[in-house]
């Protein structure tokens, strides 16, 4: 469905509200098996409007935007306590713009879609509110150099990738922001163990064994969702 001009990715375009049709309440469950009271509005027999989920106790659980039977529009979901904890656009069924995961009233997540698929940096952000992890997208796929960071936003690995594979020099910093550690990939595997540097810069010796956070890294690479 085509409802408006030609738009640049990752822009969120709003949902069309025209020809609203009558309310339908049903009951449904949620992730966690509570039931929950669903109000929906139709026009025909497609959702057409807003879908929101309300706990029995009356708390709005989910609220999203639907156009001629699809995700159009945003969908904003809340936890236990009222606060919102995850916040994503969509058009004509697809992740489209922003999307936000928050914990305590933060945002701990950011990222933007075009078209279901991922563009731009992926944000992972620490409870200090400093920026953890950056990760680049491009058409879906890791493009660029991924960037981990401690709590106190010092980088301290630094990964190129190319197609979404790991491709050339992995590098892992101490807090003096030195080179430590190389690791060389080629479309996303090793080529050789990892070389080490002391405090001068100079190459000492092999490592044999990956340390904890070559172990980390591994599994922030692994899809959100997958």
């Amino acid at each position: 469905m085509n409802r408006g001009a030609e738009q640049k990715p990752g822009e969120v375009r709003p949902p069309g509200q025209e020809g609203q049709g009558a309310r339908y309440t049903t009951f449904t469950r949620g992730e966690d098996g509570k039931a929950l009271l669903q109000v929906t509005e139709l026009r025909g027999d497609k959702l057409h409007g807003d879908s929101v989920l309300l706990s029995p106790q009356g708390q709005e659980v989910q609220r999203a935007s639907f156009y001629d039977g699809v995700l159009d529009g945003e969908v904003v979901r809340n936890g236990e306590d009222g606060q919102v904890v995850l916040r994503q656009h969509y058009q004509e069924g697809k992740l489209h713009g922003e999307m936000l995961v928050y914990s305590m009233g933060k945002v701990r997540l950011r990222q933007t879609y075009a078209f279901g698929l991922l563009e731009g940096p992926m944000l992972v952000y620490s409870e200090t509110g400093r920026v953890g992890v950056e990760v680049p997208f491009k058409s879906g796929k890791r493009q660029g150099d991924a960037k981990y960071f401690t709590p106190e936003g010092l980088l301290f690995r630094c990964e190129p990738y190319v197609d979404d594979k790991l491709h050339g020099e992995v590098f892992e910093y101490d807090e003096r922001g030195a080179v430590r550690k190389r690791t060389v990939f080629q479309a996303g595997a090793q080529k050789d163990s990892p070389v080490l540097f002391d405090e001068r810069g100079r190459e000492t010796k092999k490592s044999r064994e990956p340390p904890f956070i070559v172990k980390l890294a591994k599994l922030l690479r692994k899809p959100l969702g997958g």
